[in-house]
């Protein structure tokens, strides 16, 4: 497998399971930019799941019933958004967090 297929597969990786973001940002980091941008989209991704259940979990009513299901459905179509874009081989910002991730995480 050549290198650019090596930062496909781990920036495809990434984004079908988000928990693995650290691999391309810390291990892949010096050989891959490409797999990089999409370790740092799943990261965004993996916080805007980790924010949207602990907010659906504590506010009684409005976030069992409102915040829960439609923030979990976003996140849902977000994560097959990040699969596409990554398999496609372009660097596409996920719509909405893609671009706070780019700036919030230029250091890593």
């Amino acid at each position: 497998m050549a290198k650019k297929d090596d930062g496909k597969l781990w920036a495809v990786l990434s984004s079908v399971i988000p928990i693995l973001f650290f691999i391309p940002i810390w291990i892949i980091k010096p050989k891959d930019a490409y797999a990089v941008y999409y370790g740092k989209q799943a990261f965004m991704l993996f916080l805007a799941a980790v924010v949207i259940n602990v907010a659906g979990s504590i506010i009684p009513f409005i976030g069992w019933f409102i915040i829960w299901p439609i923030g979990s459905l976003a996140v849902f179509i977000l994560w097959i958004f990040g699969i596409v874009h990554s398999a496609s081989g372009e660097k596409k910002p996920l719509p909405v967090i893609g671009k706070l991730a780019i700036d919030w995480f230029k250091s890593l």
